[in-house]
């Protein structure tokens, strides 16, 4: 169905008579307030929108067309004896689908209504795909996030205190498809101790101070920020590291908090893709 809304009753009956001889069923609007509500009863397929009508004029219809909770993905076609470019930008930034001048050519305008509303149902088809993708990808990262905690939980009641730290990085290792990381927490002098790190990263690294003891002054780069700041990072670049330490190319971290103290943070490194 298409609205024409024109304050000229011959161009409604012009327009009309085009359109339904190329099959599309009509109605009229005579002015901006009638628009409204015929749009808002009938929902039509698109909008032929006149653009100089007395009160309320075609530029501001539209805008409110937009405002309508139905009114946002319905097309829009501006018909305007204006074709001075500010008119054209105009009829755009008031969120006109296109626009055609006067006089119109009434030998292509049910191709132009056709074409406009098939690139609308395109448009509409593409973005209930883009949903549908995004539902299936967020249930799987759901799905995923519980398979996670279900296993950190089966670490925590089955693993020996001096395993656990090992195992639960192991799993978010797996996770992440990282090849390093650690996991520490947080003493009472506030150090940060990291009794397990992963797949003998120690013996590859060749720096000289391998220290699993940090002492808050020795916070630095992403993984001191992480714990300062209070929150999860990543970095999807090489990482500047001390001489002779094991090479980075990209890392995630997240602290741990509890009563909004950090008691602890986990961190992963060098998986094949992006993290993020």
């Amino acid at each position: 169905m298409v609205l024409v809304v024109d304050d000229d009753p011959v161009m409604r009956l012009l327009i009309g008579e085009s359109l339904q001889q190329t099959g599309f069923a009509i109605e009229e609007a005579e002015d901006g307030l009638s628009a409204l509500t015929a749009f808002e009863r009938l929902q039509p397929d698109i909008v032929l929108l006149d653009v100089s009508m007395p009160g309320m004029d075609g530029f501001t219809v539209c805008t409110e067309l937009r405002r309508m909770p139905v009114g946002n993905g319905i097309p829009v076609l501006m018909v305007t004896g204006l074709d001075d470019e500010a008119s054209i930008n105009r009829a755009y930034e008031v969120g006109a689908t296109d626009f055609i001048t006067k006089p119109i050519n009434w030998l292509v305008l049910g191709h132009r209504v056709r074409y406009i509303l098939r690139a609308s149902q395109a448009f509409d088809d593409l973005r209930r795909t883009e949903a549908e993708i995004r539902q299936r990808a967020e249930l799987q990262k759901a799905s995923e996030l519980l398979s996670t905690k279900s296993r950190v939980q089966s670490v925590l009641l089955t693993s020996t205190d001096n395993a656990m730290f090992a195992d639960v990085l192991d799993v978010v290792l797996d996770v992440f498809q990282s090849r390093c990381g650690f996991f520490g927490y947080i003493d009472e002098a506030g150090f940060l101790v990291c009794p397990s790190t992963a797949r003998n990263i120690w013996e590859r690294c060749e720096i000289a101070d391998k220290s699993t003891i940090l002492p808050r002054e020795k916070w630095s780069g992403l993984w001191g920020r992480i714990l300062l700041e209070k929150k999860a990072l990543y970095k999807n670049e090489s990482h500047s590291v001390p001489k002779r330490h094991l090479p980075l190319s990209r890392s995630l971290g997240s602290p741990i908090v509890y009563q909004g103290e950090v008691i602890g943070s986990i961190h992963v490194a060098n998986s094949e893709g992006d993290y993020g």
